[in-house]
């Protein structure tokens, strides 16, 4: 599959998405959301089981996130604005251990969920110069500004569509 059809099948998975209020790992692209499944098996196999806390996030969601620690009280917790975080194209997840959440007993236990995910195809947050332990995210070929790109052509399209409407409309054609 080239890379446009790909960003169009995410396109399409944040539309259904929206449209149907998904949430949790049902809201994520679904060959992410395979991988995603199949990290949880293996590590209930392994006897580290881990649960998904963060998947899909509204732009507006992920701008009160970036928000923290500059604009509002709290700790800094993301670099990324809405429309820059894997996350609000279902193409991202957080995962922390049962009943442990970020602080597993062994710190071994993340570097064993992040080796995992990477054997799945996943980038993993924990190898990032500052690194972001649960996170994994999946985009293979492609960025989130490729995207958001074409996201924004979309919106450039029906706002052309409607202001060529208005101009019919004043000119009574």
């Amino acid at each position: 599959m080239s890379n446009d059809q790909t960003i169009n099948k995410v396109i399409q998975n944040l539309i259904l998405t929206a449209l149907y209020e998904k949430q949790g790992i049902d809201a994520l692209y679904p060959e992410l959301r395979s991988k995603c499944e199949i990290l949880v098996y293996r590590q209930e196999q392994r006897g580290q089981p881990i649960w998904i806390h963060s998947t899909f996030r509204t732009a507006k969601e992920q701008d009160e996130l970036y928000s923290q620690g500059r604009t509002v009280p709290g700790k800094i917790v993301t670099n990324a604005k809405g429309l820059q975080s894997y996350h609000n194209f279902g193409l991202a997840f957080d995962a922390i251990f049962v009943g442990h959440n970020w602080n597993p007993p062994n710190r071994n236990w993340w570097n064993d969920l992040g080796t995992e995910g990477e054997k799945l195809g996943l980038e993993w947050g924990g190898r990032w110069p500052n690194a972001d332990m649960p996170h994994f995210e999946y985009h293979p070929n492609f960025t989130w500004q490729d995207i958001e790109s074409r996201i924004k052509i979309v919106q450039d399209i029906d706002k052309a569509d409607s202001l060529l409407a208005k101009i019919k409309t004043m000119l009574g054609l």
